[in-house]
């Protein structure tokens, strides 16, 4: 009983902590560029680099290394070999 009680009163002491969530807003993103074939998750550097070629930059950085390749309307985000993620780039307005 005495367990219990003091369980109890050590989480009923302890503050909740949330994670925040970020929404991104991508209505500004080129409705052409939207269904643009991109790297999926999971995909490895060799296989993004057979589907679209060399890219025309690429960058390294912390530990564990995130490698990031950029292509003309998009960039692809790699944890060692394998893509975290893709990502349009945002297209210029022309006023």
């Amino acid at each position: 009983m005495k367990k219990t009680l003091l369980l109890t009163a050590l989480l009923a002491s302890t503050p909740m902590v949330l994670a925040e969530q970020i929404r991104v807003d991508i209505g500004q993103q080129s409705p052409e560029l939207a269904d643009m074939a991109r790297p999926q998750a999971g995909e490895t550097m060799q296989a993004v680099e057979q589907a679209y070629g060399a890219p025309q930059s690429q960058s390294t950085v912390g530990s564990p290394p995130i490698t990031t390749w950029r292509y003309e309307n998009f960039s692809v985000y790699f944890e060692g070999d394998r893509v975290l993620h893709s990502v349009l780039h945002k297209k210029a307005r022309s006023n």
